[in-house]
């Protein structure tokens, strides 16, 4: 394990106390990442080709899904009944029904939008891995003073190490678009099922967010899947803010060009602020 002594504080703050205070830290911690990469001009040159790859990928996303809108919109609106007034009393309520089925449509619309930006986010940290792992090191390094890695060495060792970073990324994102693809199966076949399977697959989206973003700092440590689940259930509400906070700023036009960056900072901030029990654990056990 290497270490480094001449770290700074800064960033890393107790967790504060409560369910609400903890939500507050969590929301908090991307622009933390924010705040860090402005201060710290050793870090813009590792940053610059994640945000060049997320400036492409987002820039794609973006266009797919304007260049597809209308019949993204009809097949939204195909999961509702169709409804029609007989009379002119049926109005009272087939109107408010009409109106309250536009309004879910448009909210799934944007959360379609929202989506595709988390997904172009998070392919790019795929391709963006190497440069994102050396970048967690810098920042743990300026955090806490050292980092906590196995020892590689030489060329063959840096080229593992890159190859494991996009593996792991890789394995992660795939696991995500795996339970994406079953709850739309499910809202394609179940009618009404847009209503549960909208609200897990945006609840899936926001508690996947501390995970990935902390994937880099948490693979280096060896920290199993069963470690991360239980490291996520037992501070699930600091959790639920970074994750929040993070697909929020997905959505934000021009933040969201420079989010990768942010994010993965943010998250080497997580983990050194609420680290896991007896860490590290050993190889993986699973895609997270």
């Amino acid at each position: 394990m290497q270490a480094n002594r001449e770290g700074s504080t800064e960033f890393v703050r107790p967790a504060a106390a409560g369910a609400l205070g903890s939500l507050g830290r969590g929301f908090g911690l991307p622009f933390a990442g924010f705040r860090l990469l402005l201060r710290e001009r050793s870090l813009w040159g590792l940053s610059a080709v994640p945000i060049a790859l997320t400036v492409v990928l987002l820039a794609v996303a973006m266009g797919l899904i304007l260049g597809y809108a209308g019949s993204l919109w009809d097949l939204i609106e195909g999961f509702w009944p169709a409804l029609e007034a007989s009379a002119w009393y049926a109005w009272l309520w087939v109107g408010p029904l009409r109106v309250f089925f536009w309004c879910l449509s448009g909210v799934l619309f944007l959360l379609s939008i929202a989506g595709g930006a988390a997904l172009a986010v998070l392919l790019a940290s795929i391709l963006a891995s190497p440069f994102l792992d050396t970048l967690t090191r810098r920042v743990e390094t300026m955090v806490s003073g050292g980092v906590e890695e196995e020892a590689h060495s030489g060329m063959v060792g840096g080229l593992r190490e890159a190859g494991r970073s996009m593996a792991a990324e890789g394995a992660r994102i795939g696991f995500l678009l795996l339970i994406w693809l079953g709850l739309t199966g499910i809202g394609l076949l179940i009618p009404g099922a847009q209503l549960i399977t909208g609200p897990l697959m945006l609840a899936t989206t926001i508690l996947f967010m501390p995970l990935q973003f902390s994937g880099c700092v948490l693979d280096r440590r060896q920290v199993s899947f069963s470690a991360r689940r239980r490291w996520i259930s037992t501070h699930w509400p600091i959790m639920v803010g970074f994750g929040l906070a993070a697909f929020a700023l997905c959505f934000v036009p021009g933040m969201n060009l420079l989010i990768l960056p942010a994010l993965v900072s943010a998250g080497t901030l997580l983990v050194l602020e609420v680290p896991l029990e007896g860490s590290p654990e050993g190889p993986p056990e699973g895609p997270l």
